[in-house]
């Protein structure tokens, strides 16, 4: 691979781990307020459950505008997120003779972030239909 496409996939790989870590601590900050609703409610929320719970969203507004908006455009652009993930790494198990050691850890930290983020996944897209 050449220098720039080296340099390309390094920021890449880069840029997609502080997306992950953002998300992830966002997921986490927030999954307590869907914890305590769920507990009032009984039963895990659908998303129109979600969305009449207002306390929810008014946990975001105006405090944690941020939080809200990076969950609910994860939420939106996941499939597309994700697979782009699995396409990032089916290439770089097809060049993985070209690919320094360097991307293979890069690569090794967004695939262990994903494991924690699946798992916060259902809390993500309640926040989402809450907040919409």
């Amino acid at each position: 691979m050449n220098r720039v496409a080296q340099a390309s996939l390094t920021g890449i790989l880069l840029l997609t781990i502080l997306l992950q870590v953002a998300l992830l601590t966002s997921a986490q900050f927030a999954a307590p307020i869907i914890q305590q609703v769920e507990a009032q409610v009984g039963h895990p929320l659908s998303c129109d459950e979600a969305y009449d719970h207002r306390e929810i969203d008014q946990f975001f507004f105006p405090e944690h505008r941020t939080q809200s908006d990076l969950l609910y455009l994860s939420n939106l652009f996941g499939p597309f997120w994700m697979g782009a993930l699995l396409i990032a790494v089916a290439a770089v198990f097809v060049l993985r003779r070209r690919i320094h050691r360097l991307h293979g850890l890069l690569l090794g930290g967004v695939l262990a972030l994903l494991i924690p983020i699946l798992i916060y996944w259902p809390t993500i897209a309640t926040i989402a239909c809450a907040t919409e």
